[in-house]
């Protein structure tokens, strides 16, 4: 009896403690980062920003997202290739019977509102950071709102909720959609606070930042989306003017991982194969060697890149740097092979590399991806001053020469001059870069002229025939964003 009520005594007294005690599983981790105790000083700031770049890395599944994610959600639309039919969401997207499903759509869309969401932290909070000077923070500050995010996500999905702050209730989850033209406004904003405040140049421990140069060189690219030639042209000569620029001769360096961040890079998506702490950084695509080239999708048929040869008949350092036939040697000089292997099918060249001096695995690769080059600023600037009626000024900034290419005649018409930038030069140029989709759309967008499915069918792109034009141009909004936020409804067509 006596043990029983020594038991029931025990009960009671434990009752009554842990009555008295609500918090006593609210332990708190000391080691454990918050809002509170991380944005302290200057190498916060860093962390916090170097976070907020690297979501452009899309890091999916480590090595692979760069590929699967950005590479196929920039490029896999446009008819400058051809690809393997061999995963199914890639060939949705390339043919346009993609769905709100899609992984790589909804990866791609994710993946630019994480970087979103750090980019707020960043200009949220950095303005507390102490020990550091005002103008220290202005500058990191400018450079989290230089960062692109909202560009794509403005031109791939059109569409898109506008969200400035992080995120305090549970009600900030579900923003509803912006209009587009909110949406551009915020892109200028932004940009024009960047381009304030961001330095001409780093030291080269920091080269891969982002600069004003970086900025005034996305300005340009806004105004050329919305069609503003003026202003474009205004944005575009800062790059030109401050003499920070050139055009680099060996063209295929811009792609090989031995002259990253060079004088022809303006903005690069960094990778590194070091794999400090574990971290993995690098990017797959020399992992695809097939031949020695990169075998998931090749250049059309239609591709202008084996058109682009010298004075005297020969390739040009543009075609060998971008793509490789015949013996598919991406190693090989440019004098190895010749007209007669064009034959067979072209692979591409850019992105495909590998030394061993990297000291790494092969399918690791630190070769970066250029968001935007110097050669894209010269030909929007060419465009701009063409659209503008001043077509002898757009002659002149050609980059064709430094390609050893062939000399482009003074006497164009302003048609011969447009067609020219869109049906060669830009894509024989810009190949692989995430560019010809984009320029589509903006052609599209801006000219009532310009048939893009007709342009699309003309080219033998597949699925050309199953385009709506008001639908296509840009992605659905993934379904599992539609199923989280009740503020979101989906794009037309889908």
């Amino acid at each position: 009896m006596k043990k029983i009520n020594f038991f029931i005594m025990f009960l009671f007294l434990a009752i009554i403690f842990f009555k008295c005690s609500d918090n006593y599983l609210d332990l708190t981790n000391p080691n454990a980062l918050t809002q509170d105790n991380f944005w302290k000083t200057k190498d916060d700031a860093i962390k916090g920003l170097t976070a907020a770049y690297g979501a452009l890395q899309f890091p999916l599944w480590g090595i692979w997202g760069p590929w699967e994610i950005y590479m196929v959600a920039t490029n896999y639309k446009s008819d400058d290739m051809d690809l393997r039919y061999d995963v199914q969401e890639w060939i949705n997207i390339a043919t346009f019977t993609n769905n709100a499903s899609n992984y790589v759509t909804t990866n791609f869309w994710g993946y630019l509102y994480v970087g979103v969401f750090r980019v707020n932290q960043c200009i949220e909070n950095i303005s507390r950071v102490e020990k550091i000077s005002d103008e220290e923070k202005a500058q990191l500050i400018g450079e989290a709102k230089f960062l692109i995010y909202y560009f794509y996500l403005v031109t791939y999905f059109k569409n898109v909720p506008l969200v400035t702050l992080t995120a305090k209730s549970p009600d900030d989850y579900h923003q509803p959609q912006a209009s587009e033209e909110e949406v551009w406004q915020q892109i200028i904003s932004v940009l024009q606070d960047a381009e304030a405040v961001l330095p001409e140049s780093y030291s080269a421990e920091y080269i891969s930042r982002a600069t004003k140069g970086a900025a005034s060189a996305m300005f340009g690219k806004v105004y050329m989306f919305l069609g503003d030639y003026a202003n474009a042209i205004t944005e575009l000569e800062k790059v030109i003017n401050s003499g920070r620029y050139n055009l680099v001769f060996d063209f295929w360096s811009n792609f090989n991982g031995e002259n990253e961040n060079n004088s022809e890079s303006i903005f690069e998506i960094q990778f590194d194969a070091k794999r400090p702490n574990n971290r993995t950084e690098s990017i797959v695509s020399a992992y695809e060697l097939w031949l020695n080239g990169y075998n998931e999708c090749w250049p059309s048929k239609w591709c202008q890149i084996l058109k682009d040869t010298t004075i005297d008949g020969r390739f040009s350092k543009r075609a060998y740097g971008t793509i490789c036939f015949g013996d598919n040697d991406i190693y090989s000089e440019a004098n190895s092979f010749t007209a007669a292997d064009t034959a067979q099918k072209v692979y591409w060249k850019k992105y495909v590399y590998f030394k061993d001096e990297w000291n790494t695995q092969e399918w690791r690769s630190p070769i970066n991806i250029p968001v935007i080059r110097y050669a894209d600023v010269l030909l929007m600037y060419a465009e701009a001053q063409n659209e503008l009626g001043n077509t002898s000024v757009a002659i002149e900034y050609k980059v064709r020469e430094i390609a050893e290419s062939t000399e482009l005649s003074f006497i164009l018409s302003q048609q011969e001059v447009r067609e020219y930038l869109r049906n060669y030069e830009r894509p024989v140029e810009l190949a692989l870069e995430g560019v010809r989709w984009l320029d589509l759309v903006r052609w599209t967008r801006n000219d009532p002229n310009f048939d893009i499915k007709r342009t699309l069918i003309d080219y033998g792109k597949a699925g050309a025939d199953d385009f709506i034009k008001g639908v296509h141009e840009y992605y659905p909004i993934p379904q599992i964003e539609i199923e989280r936020n009740p503020n979101v409804t989906q794009n037309p067509g889908y």
